[in-house]
C-alpha cells in the first residue's frame, strides 16, 4: 500500500482487498498453476508413446487445469486494485489488509496528476462572449506576489450556472451566472498546492472568438 506523496503507475498494485482473501485466492492460483504444469508433463510424456485415448485424457487434463488457473487468476485479480491512471497519492485512507467494497464503494487512495493541473475559473456571463478555447492568459496567487503563470483555456462549458467560488473581495457578485472554463498552464508548476485559490486573467480573445 502507497503512503501518501507517493508516485504510482498506471498498473501498480494499489492494495489487497482483505488479507485473508487475497492469501487464499494467491494460494488457489499457485496450487492451480502447478496442477497444470503437472499435466503438461504427463501429457508430454503419452505423447512420446502410448494409446490414443490416453493421450486424449491428458489433453483434456491440461485444458481443465489451464481453465482452473485462469479461473484462480481472475478470483486473485479481483482483490486487487489498480491505479485508473499514473499520479501521486494525495491520501490514503485505508491501511493494508483492509477490506475494501464495492458496494458501498469504498475510497481506498485518492491520487492527482500534479504534472498536468487545470484551473477551474468562473467567467461572468456578462463576459462570456470574450473567452474561447485557446485564449492565452495567465494566472496569478497572492502568495506568489506578481509572478504570472503562462497558460491558455482548454475547455468552455456549455451551460452557464450559480456561482460557486467566493472570494474575500466584498465588490464580487454573488448573485449572477458564471460560465466555467478550464484553464491550463503552458508549463509543469509542480509548486502549486491543490486547492490554491487563484485569479485567472485572459488576454484579449481574437476577433472570430469575441464575434461568437
Amino acid at each position: 500500500m502507497p503512503a501518501d506523496g507517493a508516485w504510482i503507475s498506471v498498473c501498480d498494485r494499489t492494495t489487497r482487498a482483505s488479507s485473508s482473501s487475497a492469501a487464499a485466492a494467491a494460494t488457489a492460483a499457485e496450487s492451480s498453476a502447478g496442477q497444470a504444469s503437472a499435466a503438461e508433463a504427463r501429457l508430454r510424456l503419452l505423447r512420446q508413446g502410448t494409446r490414443e485415448e490416453e493421450r486424449r485424457e491428458a489433453a483434456a487434463a491440461v485444458a481443465a487445469a489451464a481453465a482452473e488457473l485462469e479461473e484462480a487468476r481472475v478470483i486473485l485479480s479481483q482483490t486487487e486494485l489498480r491505479a485508473p491512471s499514473a499520479g501521486t497519492v494525495l491520501r490514503r485512507y485505508v491501511e493494508p489488509g483492509e477490506e475494501v467494497t464495492l458496494q458501498p464503494v469504498t475510497v481506498a487512495l485518492a491520487i492527482a496528476d500534479l504534472d498536468h493541473l487545470r484551473l477551474r475559473a468562473e467567467v461572468d456571463e456578462s463576459d462570456v462572449a470574450k473567452v474561447g478555447a485557446g485564449q492565452a492568459g495567465y494566472a496569478t496567487a497572492e502568495t506568489f506576489g506578481d509572478r504570472r503563470i503562462a497558460g491558455h483555456v482548454e475547455r468552455v462549458l456549455r451551460e452557464l450556472g450559480r456561482k460557486r467560488l467566493v472570494t474575500d473581495d466584498p465588490r464580487a457578485r454573488v448573485d449572477t451566472r458564471v460560465l466555467e472554463v478550464l484553464f491550463v498552464p503552458d508549463a509543469p508548476q509542480p509548486e502549486l498546492p491543490l486547492g490554491l485559490r487563484m485569479d485567472v486573467h485572459l488576454l484579449a480573445a481574437p476577433a472570430a472568438v469575441a464575434a461568437r
